[in-house]
């Protein structure tokens, strides 16, 4: 899982250094995608956390992975969805929705969180 993380990383830099341009739009749209993809790799870790400390248990709900401070709510957040940060309640858990994800195991029974889903 580390080196798929260190290639994802390099592709990263790659996509900033040679898709970045001149432009101020294409600066900020690169910067999202960082960070979407940022999101996206912190939510994998977390619910590879909560799997490997409830006994392979898969992760019921991402609102969990909050409550249990393993994820901050504005991780459940896409910031190419231009939607503003999650109502929660006075424990920090998300009240409403946030952008989903599709996730699936890979053959080594790896979590693999595919990409945002609009709800």
């Amino acid at each position: 899982m580390r080196n798929q993380m260190l290639i994802l990383s390099l592709g990263l830099v790659l996509v900033c250094v040679l898709g970045c341009g001149d432009s101020d739009s294409g600066k900020k749209e690169v910067a999202r995608r960082a960070m979407s993809w940022r999101n996206l790799r912190e939510i994998s870790q977390a619910m590879y956390t909560y799997y490997k400390e409830h006994d392979d248990v898969q992760t019921p709900s991402l609102a969990i992975l909050v409550k249990e401070g393993l994820l901050k709510p504005d991780n459940l957040i896409s910031p190419m969805s231009g939607r503003g940060p999650l109502k929660t309640d006075e424990n920090g858990v998300p009240t409403e929705p946030g952008d989903y994800v599709s996730v699936m195991l890979d053959d080594d029974k790896n979590i693999v969180v595919k990409k945002y889903i609009a709800p």
